[in-house]
């Protein structure tokens, strides 16, 4: 079974790359705020969101939350 893994496209240059912020599972990942958070790429170096919009939650049976996804009702 994989690691839940969360990913963050950069706003730049488009690319994903791991998260500082990782998640053990989606209740985690859901029941969390994310807002106004910045974090260096890792691909171009740029600052870019660490926020729920541009970030992809990889749970361990493989589903991907992203975007709109990631906001709890």
């Amino acid at each position: 079974m994989a690691e839940p893994v969360c990913l963050i496209k950069c706003d730049h240059c488009k690319r994903q790359f791991r998260s500082p912020l990782q998640f053990g599972a989606a209740t985690q990942f859901f029941s969390c705020m994310l807002i106004g958070n910045q974090v260096q790429c890792a691909e171009c170096g740029k600052m870019t969101g660490c926020d729920k919009e541009n970030m992809y939650f990889n749970d361990r049976d493989g589903t991907v939350f992203h975007g709109d996804e990631t906001i709890p009702d």
